[in-house]
């Protein structure tokens, strides 16, 4: 009941977004934020690489969910911040 009121969520704008690089990790059974999403803003972020991880929710990255799907998907997190090439 404390807690404040959360203000307007910040809009990215009409404009281009920067060219950085970006790994979008994305759950394809994720209710919260679905797969359209990811990509809608993967096409708008010029050097974004999404993955799609399979058979998984919104929590791809958690610890307590570990299977095959979300050992890759920390695999493919930890190559891309090396620089190595990730899938």
């Amino acid at each position: 009941m404390d807690w404040p009121a959360a203000s307007r969520v910040p809009e990215l704008g009409p404009g281009p977004l920067p060219s950085v690089p970006a790994l979008l990790i994305n759950g394809e059974d994720d209710l919260r934020t679905p797969v359209e999403q990811l990509r809608a803003l993967a096409a708008r972020l010029p050097g974004a690489r999404p993955l799609t991880v399979a058979a998984v929710g919104h929590s791809v990255l958690a610890r307590g969910s570990r299977t095959s799907q979300t050992a890759c998907a920390g695999r493919a997190l930890r190559d891309f911040l090396s620089d190595r090439p990730t899938p």
